[in-house]
C-alpha cells in the first residue's frame, strides 16, 4: 500500500475552500465542449486534451505522456482541463500524492466549474479507494451527492464505496 497525505480536496472541503456550484447543468451541457474562450486555450488544444484523457482510459499512459509533454508551455496558467490531465497521468503512473495536489488545484482556482470540479473531485475518491483510504473515498463520495447530484460523476459516486 502506498501512503499518502490525505488532505486533498475533501480536506480541502472541511476547511471551507471548497464551494459547490448552484446552478444545475443540462443534459446537452454535460457532453458540450468548454467554453475554451473562459479556459483561454485554443479549441483544437481542448480536442488534444481531450484525446490524452482518452489515451489514458485506454491504457496508454506512455503515448498519453509525450502527447501532453508536446502541449507544455512553462509560462501559462494550467487551465482547469491542463490539471485535470495532468492528475490522470499522475495515477496512471502511481505518483498519487502529486494527483492529490493538481486536484486540489481544481477545487480551489475552478470550483464552479460544472465539468472539471467534480470529475476531479470523483478521481479524488478514486485515488482514495486505490490507496486503501475507504473513509475518505465515502467522503467524496457524499460530497459528490451533495455538490454535484446531476453530474455524471455522481452517477459514479458508487464506485467509490
Amino acid at each position: 500500500m502506498k501512503v499518502i497525505c490525505v488532505i486533498g480536496i475533501v480536506g480541502l472541503a472541511a476547511a471551507g475552500a471548497f464551494t459547490v456550484r448552484a446552478e444545475v447543468p443540462s443534459a446537452v451541457s454535460a457532453v458540450r465542449v468548454p467554453d475554451v474562450e473562459k479556459e483561454n486555450i485554443p479549441a483544437a488544444q481542448t480536442a488534444v486534451l481531450r484525446q490524452i484523457i482518452g489515451l489514458i482510459d485506454q491504457n496508454r499512459t506512455d503515448e498519453a505522456a509525450t502527447l501532453f509533454a508536446s502541449l507544455q508551455k512553462k509560462d501559462e496558467p494550467a487551465s482547469p482541463i491542463q490539471e485535470f490531465v495532468s492528475a490522470r497521468l499522475d495515477i496512471a503512473q502511481g505518483r498519487y500524492t502529486e494527483a492529490l495536489q493538481r486536484l486540489a488545484q481544481i477545487a480551489v482556482f475552478h470550483n464552479r466549474d460544472a465539468e472539471w470540479a467534480p470529475a476531479a473531485l470523483f478521481f479524488e475518491g478514486l485515488v482514495y479507494k486505490q490507496t486503501e483510504h475507504s473513509e475518505a473515498a465515502r467522503q467524496v463520495s457524499e460530497d459528490l451527492l451533495l455538490g454535484w447530484p446531476d453530474s455524471e460523476w455522481c452517477r459514479r459516486a458508487d464506485e467509490l464505496k
